[in-house]
């Protein structure tokens, strides 16, 4: 089974990247502009600090984050142009120009769909995911296809 030729845009990646972490990591975000916007009851100038949580601190922490996960090969695999093979070794992707990499079942922890997007959860790094859209398969066959072969082959 292969695909059509696929790739998802970097603001596509960067946005289900941060949506995923936001939805594991959102308390520690949350945490600090409610704990200094509660005591701003007591003094006003907490306000000021809980403002500048929001506008100053998080925003940083999320473009740090940002060039911690997207500057990374396994990145730059779903953003790039390419077709993806699946078959019992694992999904082969092809760049064209003879660049190839497999990625093998056992570098893999997770296979779902989000969206428009399959997401494969790569063991490398936490939030690494190879991402192709789920309209580069060609038939609804080849879809089936791939699920079975990743219940088959992912966690044995």
């Amino acid at each position: 089974m292969t695909t059509d030729r696929c790739h998802i845009t970097t603001s596509e990646y960067s946005r289900l990247l941060f949506s995923i972490f936001w939805s594991d990591n959102w308390f520690w975000f949350v945490l600090p502009v409610v704990l200094f916007a509660s005591l701003g009851l007591l003094d006003w100038r907490y306000f000021v600090v809980a403002l500048m949580t929001v506008l100053v601190v998080i925003p940083m922490v999320m473009a740090l984050i940002y060039f911690n996960y997207m500057l990374t090969v396994e990145t730059r695999w779903s953003i790039v142009e390419k077709t993806v093979s699946a078959s019992s070794g694992g999904l082969l992707l092809n760049f064209g120009q003879g660049k190839n990499t497999l990625v093998g079942w056992k570098l893999m922890s997770g296979v779902y769909v989000k969206g428009s997007y399959v997401i494969v959860k790569l063991n490398v790094r936490r939030y690494q995911y190879l991402v192709f859209p789920r309209a580069a398969f060609v038939t609804p066959q080849d879809f089936q296809y791939f699920a079975r072969l990743v219940s088959e082959n992912l966690n044995r």
